[in-house]
């Protein structure tokens, strides 16, 4: 899915852009959804926005943005072929092969 059609899944009540931010720097432009963010965290991206490597890449900050450092949360973005995805499937396939919780840790990660 592409950075533009995410704002294609809401309908026109939802009121996105409404509560929608963008921070823009020397080399980008990040569109943040909402428009309740600490100063620390709006620091940050705005400082992102200023670094050449963001220069032509989509940045998107999702609603719960909070500066520093996760607890160790990943995403990957991967444009899909089909067009129709049976979401039950895709559900399944990830559950089973992507490892997730704490029980798949054999030793405290320090």
């Amino acid at each position: 899915m592409g950075f533009c059609s995410f704002l294609d899944i809401f309908t026109e009540s939802d009121n996105v852009e409404e509560n929608m931010l963008e921070i823009q720097g020397k080399y980008n432009t990040a569109k943040v959804f909402t428009d309740n963010i600490d100063n620390a965290a709006y620091s940050q991206i705005l400082n992102m926005m200023c670094q050449c490597w963001a220069r032509d890449v989509n940045v998107a900050i999702m609603p719960d943005v909070h500066a520093g450092v996760d607890i160790g949360c990943g995403m990957l973005v991967a444009k899909l072929k089909d067009k129709f995805i049976e979401f039950g499937k895709l559900d399944k396939v990830i559950k089973d092969k992507i490892p997730s919780g704490k029980e798949h840790r054999a030793n405290r990660h320090n």
